[in-house]
């Protein structure tokens, strides 16, 4: 990797919280093609955004007080950008009178999220087999401005985990 590219590339990878910066920048260097590490780091980075932290509290309070002084209006702009779910509501607030600690709503809600997302790069990695036997046939581009795929993403399921916030309070 040319040495302005590494600098760069080594600057936003440590921005974005990678922690194996070193380890990343030398898988870089055994590829013909560019890789676009700096892409996959941000897009990663926004991906762990809205997955909700484990300790997280408060929140089922909040988002029925939101969605109970919504009336009618489908508000997409509106918190977590939920539309209209009258079952949606219903559940938060049977959640709120049951007295669940909203440490363990937060970690089980959590688990399924990082599930979602873990499937989610999977798919975009492509190369996925499906359970009927047929082998998808996409991956994630980076473009130019006509549109023109310039370089694959490759494998983001293995800069994943870097990125997951709460992976120091796992390893601590």
């Amino acid at each position: 990797m040319e040495p302005e590219k590494e600098a760069q590339a080594r600057a936003i990878l440590e921005a974005a919280g990678v922690d194996n910066v070193d380890y990343y920048i030398s898988e870089a260097d055994a590829y013909s093609e560019p890789v676009p590490l700096a892409e996959i780091a941000l897009f990663l980075r926004e991906a762990w955004r809205p997955v909700l932290a484990s300790d997280t509290e408060g929140w089922v309070t909040e988002l029925v007080d939101e969605l109970d002084s919504r009336g009618e209006r489908d508000d997409l702009y509106a918190l977590r950008f939920l539309p209209e779910r009258p079952e949606l509501l219903a559940a938060l607030k049977a959640v709120a009178a049951s007295g669940l600690p909203e440490k363990s709503l937060s970690t089980i809600v959590r688990a399924f999220q990082v599930g979602m997302l873990e499937h989610l790069v999977n798919l975009l990695d492509g190369g996925h087999c499906f359970e009927d036997g047929l082998v998808d046939n996409w991956s994630l581009a980076s473009v130019d401005e006509n549109i023109d795929p310039q370089y694959r993403f490759g494998d983001m399921k293995h800069m994943l985990w870097e990125l997951d916030p709460e992976k120091e309070a796992e390893e601590s």
